[in-house]
């Protein structure tokens, strides 16, 4: 079974470009969650500094940290929804898969 499984080279392409693609979009999310916790930090550092000297802050300058966040958020948002559709739509193409291999009548 070993051998039979790493000797064959059908699959070799798109298993390289698979893994590739998986391996890519998870250091992405990563990199989006690390912005998003550096933005906890420097935002929270911006409320204890609003906090203790009141007008030390500008109304502008929370704001900016607010569309910041939003920015990240939209950007790991759009990115969450291509990979859980990905993931559905293999999921169908591997029930139509086992459907048509197994002689069943095709769903729609």
């Amino acid at each position: 079974m070993f051998r039979s499984f790493f000797a064959n080279r059908r699959w070799l392409h798109w298993s390289i470009l698979g893994s590739a693609t998986i391996l890519g979009v998870t250091w992405y999310k990563v990199q989006l969650d690390v912005k998003i916790y550096e933005w906890f930090g420097d935002f929270y550092d911006t409320l204890q500094i609003a906090l203790t000297e009141p007008g030390a802050i500008e109304f502008s300058d929370f704001l900016g940290k607010c569309v910041t966040y939003a920015e990240i958020a939209g950007i790991n948002i759009v990115v969450e929804l291509i990979s859980i559709y990905k993931r559905l739509k293999a999921f169908e193409d591997s029930i139509k898969r086992t459907q048509r291999m197994r002689g069943l009548p095709q769903t729609a």
